[in-house]
């Protein structure tokens, strides 16, 4: 099998698909946890990517994702027609080529936010497709 990376992803410089596919291939799993630990050792592909900056650096990184997961974990509760409806109570939206937070209260008060909301909802279900397919072809060989 080869490997590339996926279009529009901002790849670690100097760093190939090929070898981070190999080394991914070689773990007991393959998952964030064992890619992490292997990627401690001098040698490994990721190591210079993933060892170089400061614990201080990849500590804020590591809470700016864990926000991002709380606020996509926070939900927005509806009673209608006695039926509860959860939705994502915040959403980051495309705006003006930048991604934003808006929360749903905002993009259901704006008809331009609402269609940025429903760009986004169109684009995932188009990667959802795509991906399908690729599996669907990669089955068929």
């Amino acid at each position: 099998m080869n490997f590339q990376w996926r279009n529009g992803f901002h790849a670690p410089k100097g760093v190939g698909a090929e070898d981070v596919g190999r080394a991914i291939q070689a773990l007991p799993e393959a998952s964030p946890e064992h890619l992490l630990q292997a990627s401690s050792q001098e040698g490994h592909v990721l190591h210079e990517t993933l060892w170089a900056e400061g614990d201080q650096v990849w500590a804020r990184r590591g809470r700016l994702d864990h926000c991002r997961n709380i606020i996509g974990a926070v939900r927005a509760v509806q009673i209608v027609g006695g039926r509860e409806i959860q939705i994502r109570a915040f959403e980051n939206l495309q705006i003006n080529g930048e991604r934003h937070w808006r929360s749903i209260e905002e993009i259901s008060d704006d008809a331009e936010l609402r269609a940025a909301y429903l760009r986004e909802i169109v684009r995932l279900q188009d990667q959802a497709n795509a991906k399908l397919r690729a599996f669907q072809e990669f089955m068929d060989g």
